[in-house]
C-alpha cells in the first residue's frame, strides 16, 4: 500500500491505516487522536487559539478565539434550529437497517431487497416530516 501522505512511502502493513489514514508516520494522527477522544476539528482549533491567547494575551490569538467559537456556536445553533442533527441520526438508523436485513438475509431477491429499502425510506422521510 502507498501512504496517502506527500511522501507516497510504503507502508509496511495493513495496520498502518485506520479509515483510510495513515498512522505511523503521522499522517492525519493527530485528527484520528483528536476524533479518538472526542474532540473535532472545530473543537481543537478552538482549543488552540484558547492556549495560545492564554499563553500571549496577544490580540490576533483573542480575535482567532472569538471567531472560531462564534462559528461553532452558529453551527451548533442551526444544526439544533434545522433539526439536522435528528434527521442525521434517522439517516443512519435507515442505512443500518438496510444493511441488517442485507446480512441476515443475503440471498433475498430483488424485489425482496425493493420492497426493504422502501420500506425503510418511507419510515425514514416519516420521521422527518414528523420533525
Amino acid at each position: 500500500m502507498t501512504c496517502p501522505s506527500i511522501s507516497g512511502r510504503k507502508c509496511e502493513n495493513k495496520s498502518d491505516f485506520i479509515g483510510g489514514r495513515r498512522t505511523r508516520c503521522g499522517v492525519n494522527r493527530k485528527i484520528i487522536m483528536a476524533e479518538s477522544n472526542g474532540m473535532t476539528n472545530a473543537q481543537l482549533i478552538q482549543q488552540l487559539a484558547l492556549l495560545g491567547w492564554l499563553k500571549t494575551d496577544s490580540v490576533p490569538c483573542k480575535d482567532l478565539l472569538t471567531a472560531v467559537t462564534g462559528m461553532q456556536v452558529c453551527r451548533e445553533l442551526l444544526d439544533r434550529l434545522s433539526g439536522q442533527n435528528q434527521i442525521d441520526a434517522f439517516r443512519r438508523e435507515c442505512i443500518l437497517s438496510i444493511a441488517d436485513f442485507v446480512k441476515k438475509n443475503p440471498r433475498a431477491s430483488q424485489r425482496e431487497l425493493n420492497a426493504e429499502v422502501e420500506k425503510n425510506v418511507l419510515v425514514f422521510a416519516s420521521r422527518v416530516q414528523a420533525l
